[in-house]
């Protein structure tokens, strides 16, 4: 995935990947049977690593050398975060709502984030 965002762009791997991410997700809280759930976990393992290996690649685009370090730190602190607030947001979402509902809201939580990502991108890139 890494060579396919150096060839292609860095940008709409992520918005990519954010969507199928997000259609999987959503799509969990559709299906009670195994084999779809079984490919949507595999589709859902493909979009993160669609998004995570451009994104490290994009933070590393968009900082300087001197600063690499720094910047990666802050996508793993933000990343670690999100692995932290996620689930617990989630369940307490689940507990009130129901879990598919929790589901629904992860997946559209993710498609917004990636229409925001798409939108900010394309307004920095006409300003350069």
């Amino acid at each position: 995935m890494g060579r396919f965002s150096d060839k292609h762009g860095r940008q709409p791997q992520i918005i990519w990947g954010a969507i199928i991410g997000a259609i999987c997700i959503g799509g969990f809280s559709l299906f009670k049977s195994f084999l779809p759930l079984l490919a949507l976990s595999i589709f859902f393992g493909l979009s993160l690593s669609i998004v995570t290996s451009a994104t490290s690649a994009f933070i590393a685009d968009l900082s300087k050398k001197e600063t690499h370090g720094s910047a990666m730190g802050i996508l793993g602190s933000v990343m670690d975060i999100g692995h932290t607030l996620g689930p617990l947001i989630s369940g307490i979402i689940a507990s009130y709502l129901g879990l598919g509902r929790a589901f629904l809201g992860a997946g559209f939580v993710l498609l917004i984030t990636g229409l925001i990502f798409k939108i900010s991108t394309k307004a920095s890139d006409s300003a350069n």
